[in-house]
């Protein structure tokens, strides 16, 4: 595996975290550190702390941006469900 391959791993399962429910508490649990032992391994892929303050970055981006669009809503079941609970839908 090389390093650009790593990243987009690492920027993969962060997404994956940032999208579990908040009631999948030990699963969340595993994963947050399963992706600090990514971040970790990855100092032998030669990647910088920037890098990966990068990708965490983006990710706390992306998910406030998603959070924000549901922002000014006055009801909460105008939320539709698979949001409020961050559920993952395949198509």
């Amino acid at each position: 595996m090389e390093k650009s391959e790593f990243l987009s791993y690492l920027k993969d399962e962060i997404n994956q975290y940032n999208l579990m429910s908040d009631f999948e508490g030990i699963k969340k649990a595993e994963k947050k550190q399963y992706i600090n032992g990514l971040m970790r391994a990855s100092r032998f892929f030669g990647v910088s702390f920037e890098e990966l303050k990068a990708i965490v970055d983006q990710s706390e981006t992306a998910q406030q941006s998603f959070d924000a669009s549901f922002v000014g809503t006055k009801e909460p079941l105008e939320i539709p469900t698979f949001v409020r609970q961050n559920k993952i839908i395949n198509i």
